[in-house]
């Protein structure tokens, strides 16, 4: 009842049962910066994983772990972005060896035309050129892998159907030596996440 209004708020406050909440939610830079200022706390709390048995922490404060597990998370996601890169170019190209973009565009150059291709391995790989040299290289998830080589003016044409593989943008050996960097800063990552982790109160 309205009449009983005020007595029955300043009943439920006195009881400890009543929670405040605002009419218009509350808005501001200095609510935005604050709220920011949590996630990133947030997140790296989520990040540093718990020391199971008691471990001396560094002479760092709060800021300075947080700044610090930020940039650490900057670098984990670009190896991981580069590990997988590397690892989608090695998956399609690396049953070619150690093809190398470059070199293939240079032959073009000098007339020698490579052109790479994936079809099924039980149906008829045919190239109409008849000097053309095929190579067949293995298979992957896209299918056996062959070379069509040939000098003239433009690359072989083939009279069965088959899948064109573009070139990869980069050599395998870019592939592996990226993967195997990526690799290498990830371990330095998480090991230093751990170290950091003594420091999570």
């Amino acid at each position: 009842l309205d009449s009983e209004r005020k007595a029955s708020l300043e009943t439920l406050r006195s009881m400890g049962i009543m929670h405040v909440t605002p009419l218009k939610n509350p808005t501001g830079n200095a609510l935005n910066s604050a709220r920011n200022d949590m996630n990133r706390v947030q997140k790296v709390l989520e990040t540093l994983p718990d020391v199971k048995k008691k471990a001396e922490g560094s002479s760092l404060n709060g800021e300075a772990v947080v700044e610090e597990v930020q940039k650490l998370l900057q670098v984990r996601k670009r190896a991981e972005d580069d590990i997988s890169e590397a690892s989608n170019g090695l998956m399609r190209y690396e049953v070619f060896g150690n093809l190398d973009p470059d070199s293939v565009r240079a032959l073009e150059s000098r007339g020698v035309f490579v052109r790479l291709y994936a079809s099924e391995a039980k149906k008829a790989f045919e190239v109409e050129d008849k000097d053309a040299l095929v190579i067949p290289f293995g298979e992957s998830g896209e299918g056996l892998c062959r070379a069509v080589i040939n000098r003239g003016e433009s690359p072989a044409k083939l009279s069965t159907p088959a899948t064109v593989l573009p070139l990869p943008a980069h050599s395998i050996s870019h592939y592996r030596t990226l993967k195997e960097n990526a690799e290498k800063k990830l371990a330095l990552v998480e090991n230093r996440l751990s170290e950091l982790a003594a420091d999570k109160k």
